[in-house]
């Protein structure tokens, strides 16, 4: 018989002391860490992709809960939650918000609606009965249009648009300022309200086809005051650009028709992007009122916004993209909410740049992907946020990127808007969640070092909801089918055409190249999925 005795010196203490003298040999972790520290993760199957997923959307749940993601009393959610370094458990309501949460909050609703199986996961009262998470959208769905009527008739100056807010006594209110220019009372953010713009065109059109009449007409009532006044805010006649920050002239107790709104003059900057400022921009060309400024539909598409550009990999092989701005996911938002890829040159140059995105830290060994995001930090530490965060690339095509040194879960959405790339999706997104203190009591982390040893002790919905809502196909193909019957998807994918003139007659590199799989893993990460 083997005793304890044996068994512990013939197998345990011979591993034991592999392990040691593993330790030793292995170079320290630190900023530049050694790829012999880290092993290539094992690829999902797409049947390991959908468990993975359903696991991480019961854990998920918790955050989607009134008190914790967003208010009961009004419906509207709040930025996210601060966590605690060590347990992941929340410390603290993060008690503001912009549209742009609220944009995926109401998709996220919608698809509950609609019999998502990830989303009824996520968003049931009690995740053991994914069934009840109707009755849960519904009842949200109406409390936060409700909100959204009290804002408007209390704030007329915003013209229906939402400012960066707070929650006081119930009530949506903008943040105030501390310092002299620095609070919301009379600024409108631009980029947020185009993702907004989209989801109250979503939710009134399901909410019709489900049904729910009375509230679909709520929903599409708002969405007529939003078009109403978009140009009237947003347009500046003297740029020919729509504004990204509007701000009321007469305060915000005038309407729109008695109110007048200018560039911020310590901040002047215009939609011009190609990214998630395009939402706003699509949004006024298609369902805004004109009449005063008859030439300013085209005016704004005067200068192209997609611009040619390559990336060379490490083997010399070469993948025309259009420029980004520092190749953050958070800049394909728009992918996720609007049919570009209904153009075939779209679909081809957003799956070059996931070529890249996944090349460059698969050849570099990086064990995740990079996005804006909040920084690690140590548990001493307050936690800042890191807009200049994406993948580097040569050549001046994304040089305003500043560091590779963080990964964020939420970078990996884009994947699995490719065909059959949900597999790699969840590949990659498990790999960062591997990494220690990612995967805690609310589920996925907002983003941690490549070395494993920080985190960003906060919840945010950019970090939370864009992989799941990316999981479930996003709004594109429900949006490509209303704007078709509503006779305008011809306009808009004309305008999406003529953006990329500049492309004309260049060959397209690159595309017969795979998308690559992570190579590496944060060190010392444990799987919670084992």
């Amino acid at each position: 018989m083997l005793t304890w005795r044996r068994w512990l010196a013939g197998c345990v203490l011979p591993m034991l002391l592999v392990c040691l003298a593993s330790a030793e040999r292995a170079p320290k972790p630190g900023p530049a860490l050694e790829s012999s520290l880290r092993l290539a993760p094992p690829q999902l199957t797409a049947q390991e992709a959908r468990r993975f997923i359903d696991r991480v959307a019961v854990r998920e749940n918790r955050f989607y809960q009134p008190g914790v993601g967003y208010d009961g009393r009004t419906g509207v959610t709040v930025d996210g939650v601060d966590i605690d370094f060590h347990t992941g458990r929340p410390v603290a309501v993060r008690n503001f918000s912009a549209s742009s949460k609220e944009s995926v909050h109401v998709a996220l609703l919608v698809k509950a609606l609609r019999g998502d199986r990830t989303a009824e996961l996520m968003l049931s009262p009690d995740p053991r009965y994914p069934g009840r998470a109707s009755s849960r959208a519904l009842e949200v769905l109406t409390t936060k249009i409700a909100t959204y009527e009290r804002f408007n008739r209390e704030y007329p100056g915003f013209g229906g648009f939402l400012p960066w807010y707070t929650l006081r006594d119930g009530r949506l209110v903008p943040i105030p300022s501390v310092r002299e220019g620095d609070g919301w009372e009379t600024r409108v953010p631009g980029l947020d309200n185009g993702q907004l713009a989209w989801s109250l065109y979503y939710a009134a059109n399901a909410l019709q086809e489900l049904g729910h009449r009375d509230l679909a007409r709520r929903y599409r009532a708002y969405l007529g005051v939003l078009s109403r006044n978009v140009v009237d805010i947003f347009y500046d006649p003297a740029s020919k650009q729509l504004r990204a920050e509007s701000t009321m002239v007469r305060g915000n107790r005038r309407p729109p028709s008695k109110n007048a709104y200018a560039t911020n003059a310590r901040n002047p900057y215009y939609l011009d992007d190609s990214y998630e400022g395009l939402l706003l921009c699509h949004f006024a060309d298609l369902f805004g009122d004109w009449s005063k400024h008859p030439a300013g539909r085209d005016a704004i598409w005067a200068t192209p916004r997609r611009k040619p550009g390559s990336y060379t990999t490490a083997s010399g092989q070469k993948i025309t993209i259009a420029k980004s701005w520092v190749g953050s996911s958070h800049e394909e938002w728009g992918e996720l909410v609007l049919p570009f890829n209904a153009l075939p040159l779209d679909r081809l140059l957003f799956s070059n740049a996931q070529r890249v995105r996944t090349a460059y830290s698969a050849e570099h060994g990086i064990p995740g992907l990079f996005a804006s995001t909040h920084k690690p930090i140590a548990p001493t530490e307050s936690p800042e946020y890191v807009g200049l965060a994406g993948f580097f690339a040569p050549r001046g095509t994304l040089e305003r990127s500043r560091t590779r040194s963080i990964v964020a879960p939420y970078a990996a959405f884009p994947l699995a808007l490719e065909p059959g790339g949900k597999p790699l999706f969840a590949t990659w997104l498990k790999t960062m969640l591997d990494a220690p203190r990612m995967f805690g009591p609310l589920g996925m982390g907002e983003s941690c070092s490549v070395t494993g040893e920080k985190i960003a002790p906060c919840l945010t919905w950019d970090g939370k909801a864009l992989p799941m809502l990316a999981w479930m196909g996003g709004t594109r193909d429900e949006l490509r089918r209303y704007l078709a019957r509503d006779g305008k998807l011809a306009p808009f994918l004309a305008r999406v055409e003529a953006d990329y003139r500049l492309f004309d007659g260049l060959g397209i590199e690159g595309t017969k190249l795979p998308l690559r799989a992570p190579t590496a893993a944060v060190p010392w990460a444990i799987s919670d999925f084992r």
